[in-house]
């Protein structure tokens, strides 16, 4: 096997169909599914993307894993089996097949099945996603075999506002588009390596020694993957130094996001804009969570009279060019199946713990000769929302991790005590009569905080009030319900029974007149987070004026927000505690209470500390460090920490910094 997998390796992919043809054939034989190789009826073959496509003329084949996967493990190509054009329903009798096959409690309409102009594909909305596929798959192969498509089920959000619909019409309107795009992107991916030198060097295009615009490039002999191209935070450094990268966009291989956060995604369009065609992989969450913020950030751009980097038009591309891959929650290991991405590069995602879809990077580069593990966001500590980081891989010998929280002491809050303390500060306002404000980051930080009430009142550790949601925190969540798959395994157990985003006493916002105007006890979630825009502002106006009410932190407030100023009147007697805002004069008589650090989705310095020796304990071939995504003062203090008390090598570039990898040379 390993001579064959080396073969189709070495061979250009119109050489090595021939070994692919015969390793499907073999593993055919060996479940009983032929006897002739005449008996695949094969058709086509086609390297899409990162898969190899075979298609065929026998129903019995079309999306069999069990054939794909034994016969990819001889040649270690992902290979996927589809139905030949022959053989397939046209979409009107399909869809008359799909309605009576589904029981009715999947919620299928016919309005909810959409088909994929070009292949076999069929994608399927459905209420209940288990139902549609049915007890060990039955359904599922019944659709496959009565109708020639291959079903990619998809979850309806629990909660359908107007934005989450646009969203999903979006990604629909990409369903059909780019197989010749997949097509030219698979030759590219499968083609022959040329160079055997050992040379992987990783430039630092953001994010190095500072916090924004993330995005490094990889470069082996043969290949060049770009992870992350996120927006900066501050002027003069709102974009990545893909100028210092040496290759137009139209030269990268592959384009990896690690999860939706603008700081990480922001600006993936604009590279199409400027001609870049090939993938950006990411798992399904990050897709949808990164389109609603990347439409955001153009209609607040609009709003502001400014002019954005990029077009919905690019935003589209996207879309149409993202490949997904998603990590299985329920393996041990949190992995998702390896991607070959580049000649010499395969890609498994892992799960990040840092927001829903959030991914560890993991980089096999060249067979076994170095493995890159890219931490950028992540928390390695369970939450009530999802799983801890993964920190067990195959092989690691260059460890990238964020830094944001490095700095020692100051930077390790008590998780356990902040959640108490924030429940505490609820149940006290809320028991003098009076309503508490939330300014809370859309994506993350205001689902795990709507979870934290939903257990304070159902424990009664706090009274059982109205939770109004306002804001991009409502689609958020909206896709949060839809991907229930990357959601902590007690979640999971709880939504079987009940689903804490839809229950009675949470009121998404739909007139916010309703929400300020209602004067009785209630918590109030509203984005933006740093009250810098969005409905919080509006809500703060109107409650801060009352000594009843509260205001309540649970992030970071970047420097030269409202949130980082009326944060710290905190400590400050009432009579200083005023804010101007638009031209009124407000002062802040409600309670404030500063940030809550322990509710942060980064991982805490001795959490930090503690990955780093884990994935040093399961992997002995860990040799160095980088540090990523923080303070330069915070990256200093944690280098000396890991390499006093590990040993190891610590790199802590600069933006435009190249850290060579692999020096040696074949």
């Amino acid at each position: 096997m390993e001579d064959e997998a080396k073969a189709v390796r070495e061979l250009p992919i119109k050489e090595s169909i021939k070994l692919i043809l015969s390793a499907l054939y073999e593993a055919a034989k060996e479940l009983g599914l032929a006897e002739r190789f005449e008996d695949l009826r094969i058709t086509q073959v086609y390297p899409e993307g990162p898969a190899i496509v075979l298609y065929t003329k026998r129903r019995e084949l079309v999306g069999n894993d069990d054939v794909a996967k034994r016969a990819a493990k001889r040649v270690k190509k992902r290979m996927e089996i589809r139905a030949d054009e022959e053989i397939r329903e046209d979409p009107e009798e399909a869809v008359e097949i799909i309605l009576r096959l589904i029981p009715p409690e999947a919620g299928v309409s016919e309005h909810t099945i959409i088909f994929d102009k070009e292949r076999d594909l069929v994608y399927i909305f459905a209420e209940e996603p288990g139902a549609v596929i049915g007890p060990g798959g039955e359904i599922r192969k019944r659709i496959i075999k009565k109708t020639g498509r291959i079903p990619k089920v998809i979850k309806k959000p629990d909660i359908v506002p107007e934005k989450i619909l646009f969203l999903y019409r979006i990604i629909t309107q990409s369903i059909g588009t780019g197989k010749d795009d997949l097509i030219s992107i698979g030759f590219r991916i499968h083609r022959p390596r040329i160079y055997k030198d050992r040379n992987v060097r990783i430039v630092f295009l953001g994010g190095a020694n500072e916090v924004g615009r993330s995005s490094m490039l990889i470069q082996t002999p043969n290949s060049n993957v770009l992870v992350d191209f996120g927006l900066g935070l501050a002027q003069g450094r709102m974009f990545p130094r893909i100028d210092l990268a040496g290759i137009a966009p139209e030269e990268l291989d592959a384009v990896v996001l690690t999860h939706a956060h603008m700081d990480h995604s922001g600006l993936i369009p604009l590279l199409y804009k400027f001609g870049y065609r090939g993938p950006v992989y990411m798992t399904s969450a990050t897709r949808d969570l990164a389109l609603l913020l990347r439409t955001d950030y153009i209609e607040l751009a609009r709003r502001l009279g400014t002019i954005p980097p990029y077009s919905s038009e690019d935003i589209l591309k996207t879309i149409q060019h993202t490949i997904v891959i998603d990590y299985n929650m329920r393996r041990e290991d949190m992995r998702s199946d390896v991607t070959d991405i580049a000649p010499d590069v395969r890609l498994t995602f892992y799960n990040a713990g840092h927001i829903l879809g959030s991914a560890i990077v993991h980089l096999h580069i060249g067979d076994g000769m170095h493995n890159i593990v890219i931490a950028q966001d992540f928390r390695y500590a369970d939450s009530v929302l999802l799983e801890k980081a993964a920190a067990i891989f195959p092989r690691v010998e260059t460890l990238i991790m964020e830094t944001t929280y490095g700095g020692g002491k100051e930077d390790d809050p008590r998780r356990g005590r902040d959640i108490a303390r924030f429940i505490k500060e609820i149940k006290e306002t809320l028991e003098n009569g009076g309503r508490v404000l939330i300014p809370a980051l859309s994506v993350g930080r205001a689902q795990e905080v709507l979870l934290h009430i939903y257990y304070g009142i159902k424990r009664k550790r706090i009274p059982d009030v109205p939770v109004f949601i306002d804001g991009m925190a409502i689609e958020a969540t909206a896709i949060h319900t839809a991907h229930t798959e990357f959601l902590s395994k007690g979640i999971r157990r709880l939504m079987r029974r009940e689903n804490p985003f839809t229950r009675e006493n949470i009121i998404y916002v739909s007139n916010r007149s309703e929400a300020l105007e209602f004067d009785k006890p209630s918590i109030i979630i509203a984005s933006n987070g740093m009250l810098n825009g969005g409905p919080s502002v509006e809500y703060f106006v109107r409650l801060a004026k009352d000594p009843k009410n509260k205001i309540i932190f649970v992030s970071y407030q970047a420097p030269g927000t409202l949130g980082a100023y009326v944060s710290s009147l905190a400590s400050k007697p009432p009579e200083h505690r005023i804010v101007n805002y638009m031209d009124e004069e407000i002062k802040v008589e409600a309670k404030i209470v500063p940030p809550i650090r322990g509710l942060t989705s980064h991982s805490t310095f001795s959490e930090l500390l503690k990955y780093v020796e884990d994935v040093h304990k399961f992997n002995k071939g860990l040799r160095e460090v980088v540090l990523v995504h923080g303070d330069p003062k915070k990256i200093r203090y944690m280098a000396r920490e890991i390499r006093s008390r590990f040993g190891l090598e610590v790199i802590t570039p600069n933006v435009g910094s190249i850290h060579k990898a692999v020096r040696s040379f074949w």
